[in-house]
Formats: C-alpha cells, structure tokens, sequence
C-alpha cells in the first residue's frame, strides 16, 4: 500500500501530462503500471480507466485520452483515501 501511495502521485502526474501532450507511448506505460497497481488495491475504477487509456494509447487514439485522465486523478484521490483512512487503522 505505501508503495502504491508514494508512486501513484507519480504516474497520475505523468498520465495527465502525456494525455495532454498527445504523447501515446508515456501514457501506454503509465496507464499500464497504474491499471495494475490499482487492481491489486481494490481500485477497479482508477484501474478501469487506466486500461481504457491503456488501449487508446496503444492505438494511437489520443483524442479522449485528457478527459479520461482528469478522472483517473480523481479515481486516484479518493484510492489515496481509503487506503490512508485503511493504514491508519
């Protein structure tokens, strides 16, 4: 879980700015690594979004990929929540 927190600010932050820069291959990458991480911690939205952007990026679709980003970072704030409120007992 601490893992997943220390490196999830990381990867929404590059999923959002590749999204907006149109860049396929940073986001397939950063989709990919959320996508599974976000499954592992219960995280199906934030996951489903990931494989969405996942799969448009890999065929070079970019044009949804801003949006579908935005709510990937909120799906990760509230991700972010429920494991601190799960952390802190």
């Amino acid at each position: 879980i601490e893992s997943f927190l220390e490196e999830g600010p990381e990867l929404i932050d590059t999923i959002e700015t590749a999204a907006a820069a149109g860049d396929a291959t940073a986001l397939r990458r950063a989709a990919h690594t959320m996508k599974s991480s976000a499954a592992d911690f219960g995280a199906r939205e934030l996951s489903r979004l990931c494989r969405e952007m996942e799969t448009l990026a890999r065929a070079g679709d970019m044009r949804a990929a801003a949006p579908l980003a935005e709510r990937a970072s909120v799906a990760y704030a509230c991700a972010e929540t429920g494991l601190c409120d799960f952390l802190q007992g």
